[in-house]
């Protein structure tokens, strides 16, 4: 519960401003302060950056939050504009002699801090830094009562981020800078419900009033579309816990959560105050329905982590049980696909850059798991890249690779590692080809470069640019002229592109693209590949969580000789909504029709 101000409070307090007011008029010149007297909702402005920034003042409010190396303070009165935020962090360095309640006067320089650098495209946190004078006028005053984020109180935009490159300070419009207005400010998320996991930073992304208004797809999630980044996404984080955040799942509800509004990592975030109490929606992760049979062929693929069997790198994979929860994903949850395509495999030594390429051990390490979670005996197939030559983590020499059952099918020869200045410094396709009874399939298993260099979506690059796009662009092309090269031989060639593609299905209207679209391109016009995804319900179309907006990166593409045979397709959502993940990305599954006479 949150105490709120009488009327004969407020007259107190108005008239404790006004006698401290006139009391720094008169020692102020006495003991040599020259800092002006403002309120806080003076310093922020109806801006991102102060009007004041780098001068020396002095402000007064009311502390709602202690931190580690300052604290939170407010005016518990404000202006009545809701553009100008009421509230400001005071950088102390350690940590400072203030408790919530207290009233406090401060001096010191306004400045505009930058999370972990300009470099990063971050927007900057106005604060007062390393004041030189504090004083606590008094104690055990109620806490200011916090802004409601939602229908009862200020609604944040549903589809704006910034429109205007931040020509026009517009809270109502952008959510840039809605979230702006409030920095540093009391807030109350009511009935906020999960639309993603807690992540390993101790972060959630929610949306107030238990999402009602929202079209949350059957899990709970918040879908990716073509015309809005979803600025309604609130981040929740734990930094001001004195425990950990609470392990949540999608569609979890988290009952109202309040705390400061602060900014890092391209995000505005509330800083919870008290843990929030989880009511869990029992979402369980999914099994596929898609099995092989005498006649059918199942084909998916598996973006597995930067997946290595070295312990000592950073990432204890074995230790951790990143290969036993993958191995039982395979076996439990995609139900042992005949042909599995891998994206992250690293080589031996991880993330050791000592020069190993070989990936024979992770391999080894991940059949093993296999086998011990009941699963059938795979074979591997991979090509090692040079080293230090595609990218990824260093020394950890990510490649693409491919899990098949012998039993069920041959490999054709050897794979093949596809070369062309598309994919230089990046992950290079792998191209195979098995035999399913007398039935040959073509494989071609992408890993198209990421999505780095891309700025935060809300930060100073407005819209946001997507990085990597040209070239995904020029990879799709290629592979796409691979495809129609191999269909000019064989019309009626069985052929199969997947992988993790790292773009949206769609161009995104609030992101700044160079012209075109990977996935059109990939295809060609007229087209030579088809989107199985396309056939999914729309609601479930999505293999990947950033942020809290479910999307797909993740893609199986087949040739007009498969699409005739009315080929299945799964997304199989095993990761993405849960906290304890063997991967970041769902897996995706196809069964293909490729032997049509009965055994």
């Amino acid at each position: 519960m949150f105490a709120t101000y009488s009327k004969l409070q407020l007259g107190r307090l108005r008239r404790s401003a006004l006698c401290a007011f006139l009391l720094s008029l008169v020692a102020g010149p006495l003991l040599g302060q020259t800092s002006p007297v403002l309120r806080i909702c003076e310093i922020q402005g109806a801006s991102h950056t102060s009007p004041h920034k780098d001068e020396q003042v002095s402000t007064r409010g009311i502390v709602t939050a202690v931190a580690r190396n300052g604290f939170y303070f407010q005016d518990p009165i404000g202006d009545g504009d809701e553009r100008t935020s009421d509230g400001m962090f005071v950088y102390t360095k350690k940590a400072p002699r203030v408790s919530a309640g207290d009233e406090v006067q401060a001096t010191g320089t306004v400045i505009e801090y930058i999370p972990d650098g300009v470099a990063t495209n971050n927007l900057s946190i106005t604060q007062l830094s390393q004041p030189d004078h504090i004083q606590t006028l008094s104690t055990n005053n109620p806490i200011p009562a916090p802004v409601v984020l939602g229908a009862a109180g200020r609604q944040p935009p549903t589809r704006v981020i910034d429109n205007d490159n931040f020509a026009i300070f517009d809270p109502a419009e952008d959510g840039i800078d809605f979230y702006e207005s409030l920095e540093g400010m009391l807030v109350e998320v009511p009935d906020a419900v999960a639309i993603s996991p807690t992540n390993r930073f101790g972060e959630i992304f929610v949306l107030a009033d238990a999402g009602a208004g929202q079209r949350l797809n059957s899990r709970g999630g918040l879908n990716l579309t073509p015309h809005t980044l979803h600025p309604q996404r609130i981040q929740l984080d734990d930094s001001l816990l004195s425990g950990d955040m609470p392990a949540v799942q999608v569609g979890d509800a988290l009952g109202h959560v309040h705390g400061p509004v602060s900014y890092r990592f391209g995000n505005f975030e509330v800083l919870v105050l008290t843990e929030p109490v989880v009511e869990s929606a029992g979402l369980a992760p999914e099994t596929t329905a898609l099995v092989g049979t005498a006649q059918h062929l199942t084909v998916g693929s598996f973006n597995v982590l930067n997946l290595d069997p070295n312990d000592d790198d950073n990432s204890a994979d074995i230790a951790n049980g990143q290969f036993a929860a993958i191995a039982d994903q395979i076996v439990h949850r995609l139900r042992a696909p005949d042909v599995l395509a891998l994206q992250e495999v690293q080589d031996n030594s991880g993330a050791v850059n000592d020069g190993t390429t070989s990936a024979d051990q992770t391999a080894q390490t991940l059949m093993a798991a296999i086998a011990a979670a009941g699963g059938p005996k795979y074979a591997y197939a991979d090509v090692a890249p040079p080293d230090g030559a595609d990218g990824g983590q260093p020394g950890g020499n990510i490649r693409v690779a491919y899990l098949y059952q012998p039993a069920r099918v041959a490999l054709i020869g050897s794979v093949e590692r596809i070369e062309d200045d598309a994919f230089r410094r990046s992950r290079k396709p792998l191209k195979a080809a098995f035999d399913f009874k007398g039935t040959k399939l073509t494989v071609i298993n992408c890993h198209f470069s990421s999505k780095f260099g891309s700025p935060p979506l809300f930060g100073r690059i407005q819209p946001p640019t997507n990085g990597g796009l040209t070239q995904r662009l020029a990879q799709a092309a290629f592979i796409h002229d691979l495809v129609a090269n191999l269909l000019t031989v064989d019309p009626n060639a069985n052929i199969v592109v997947l992988g993790d593609l790292n773009e949206s299905p769609f161009p995104l209207a609030p992101v700044q693209p160079p012209p075109g679209d990977v996935l059109q391109t990939l295809a060609g016009t007229p087209p030579v590949l088809f989107n199985l995804g396309d056939a999914v319900d729309g609601d479930l179309a999505y293999s990947y969580n950033f942020q809290g907006i479910s999307q797909q990166l993740d893609y199986l593409l087949v040739s007009s000789a498969l699409l005739a045979l009315q080929p299945e397709f799964d997304y199989v959502h095993v990761n993405t909504e849960f906290p304890n993940q063997a991967s970041d990305h769902d897996p995706i599954l196809a069964r293909l029709l490729l032997y049509d006479r009965p055994d």
